[in-house]
């Protein structure tokens, strides 16, 4: 449903009520505004046309915030909510028709769709990280960490939006630098999207040439979730000549086969669902391993 700016301006306002009731008391003369007078300026500027200004505001409230607490989290949500409501008809409009494309398996039909609405909503979160998405989807991993880490500097916060920047690391390559780096925020992800974060350390297993693991890990991926065919890929990859491993390819090839816009829906976080069915059907009709 389309979030206009009346309906989002009272949904914050209620945040703020339900927020105000259940603080505390606090000593008068606080160095800060209060944490539902920022949500509320942050809103106003958004519906000014100043998102980027009000999502500055919150970021800087929430990293002078030490730990966790409520008014963290509230301020985070708030933060995501402006970061990705739509605030135009067109934009949504050309949103959702990049994300029909997307799940039809047309990345590359879907892209012009994706970019019309960053366009038009440069600071909109939800859209940079289906841009990103549907680059990772083609196969341009630069282009697609770029425009991840831009979101990202907007709002840190975005998990979704990380999840792909993290994506992109991987294609791009990590480096032994920034291995550790790499793997404290993959961790961060959990709480929200716990699958998608241990399939991020497989794959990343995977691009290190960490064979073992790799399998290990694709082994328990596809027992967690045997209706998700990519771990049976890499299993097919890392095993040698055998019927076990043309049994891997049968499968893949076989799930793939009913991957219709519900499926692709259901594992929408993964870029390059099924990419790799024309591959195994190539090895199986040649014979080959």
């Amino acid at each position: 449903m389309l979030i206009d700016s009346r309906f989002f301006e009272t949904a914050i306002l209620c945040g703020i009520a339900v927020f105000s009731l259940a603080a505390s008391p606090k000593a008068a003369g606080p160095a800060t505004p209060p944490k539902e007078d920022l949500v509320a300026a942050a809103q106003k500027l958004a519906l000014a046309g100043q998102r980027h200004k009000g999502q500055t505001k919150l970021v800087q409230a929430i990293n002078n915030l030490s730990g966790e607490s409520s008014e963290k989290t509230q301020l985070i949500g708030a933060l995501n909510q402006i970061s990705r409501a739509f605030f135009g008809e067109r934009t949504q409009a050309v949103f959702e028709l990049g994300e029909s494309l997307f799940y039809s398996n047309k990345p590359a039909e879907a892209q012009p769709r994706y970019q019309e609405a960053a366009d038009l909503e440069p600071e909109n979160t939800r859209i940079g990280a289906a841009l990103a998405r549907n680059l990772l989807a083609q196969g341009n991993c630069d282009e697609a960490r770029a425009i991840a880490a831009k979101g990202a500097q907007l709002n840190p916060f975005d998990q979704e939006l990380k999840l792909f920047l993290l994506r992109s690391e991987i294609c791009s390559g990590i480096s032994e630098e920034r291995r550790e780096g790499w793997e404290r925020d993959v961790a961060q992800l959990e709480a929200q999207f716990a699958f998608e974060a241990a399939w991020l350390k497989v794959l990343a297993d995977d691009a290190a040439g960490n064979r073992e693991a790799t399998v290990s890990g694709a082994r328990k991926i596809s027992k967690s979730d045997p209706e998700f065919p990519e771990p049976l890929y890499l299993l097919w990859k890392h095993s040698p000549a055998s019927p076990t491993k043309r049994s891997w390819a049968a499968n893949y090839v076989s799930l793939c086969k009913k991957s219709d816009q519900a499926r692709r829906r259901r594992y929408k976080n993964e870029p390059k669902l099924c990419s790799w069915q024309q591959q195994l059907e190539e090895a199986a009709d040649k014979g080959t391993e």
